[in-house]
């Protein structure tokens, strides 16, 4: 399986270099893409569409809430938060 996965991402790194200009960037992330990668990424948007984190656990089949909720990117959401909300009136 993994290996089925590797070759569809090579492939459409592949497609995405003969695109050429401003996509050409994207292949090399695409290309490093995996199935573990995709585990990840899938954990990431439960949790960031607000999916209860012990139902993300029992998906991902972790037996520690601890693990699963390293998913969930706190820090980048309490500084989005932050930035967006707290702003000096500079005037």
């Amino acid at each position: 399986m993994h290996n089925a996965i590797k070759d569809v991402f090579n492939r459409a790194a592949d497609w995405t270099e003969a695109k050429g200009g401003e996509y050409v960037w994207h292949a090399s992330p695409i290309r490093e893409a995996s199935a573990d990668w995709l585990r990840h990424t899938a954990a990431s948007h439960m949790l960031d569409s607000k999916m209860d984190l012990r139902t993300v656990r029992d998906n991902l089949g972790h037996d520690s809430i601890n693990t699963t909720s390293q998913y969930a990117h706190e820090e980048d959401r309490r500084h989005d938060e932050t930035t967006q909300n707290h702003r000096m009136n500079w005037g």
